[in-house]
């Protein structure tokens, strides 16, 4: 058993990205962004799960625009060029799962 301490760090700072845990083909990551705050245009060489706890934020996924809130979860397949902006002080758990 492991329990992941998830608490906030928005207060501190603008960006808060903490890879949290790995387990076989799959890392965890806690991405936290103030409003207005981005991550540049980039893509991951895995699956991808991004999970919004907290807030709403807008990714642009091959040239397509998306809005994530906590009533979402977005699936990007291997190599798919992403940005993402954050519409509101975000809390978000990315799930990058190697095939």
């Amino acid at each position: 058993m492991k329990i992941i301490n998830l608490e906030s760090r928005l207060q501190h700072q603008e960006k808060f990205i903490n890879p949290l845990t790995n387990f076989e083909k799959t890392k965890m990551v806690q991405i936290q962004l103030k409003k207005g705050i981005g991550i540049p245009e980039h893509h991951v060489d895995a699956d991808v799960l991004i999970i919004v706890k907290k807030g709403k934020v807008e990714f642009e996924v091959a040239g397509e625009r998306v809005e994530l809130s906590p009533s979402s979860i977005l699936y990007m397949e291997p190599k798919e060029q992403h940005s993402l902006l954050a519409l509101e002080d975000v809390e978000l758990l990315l799930l990058r799962i190697e095939r």
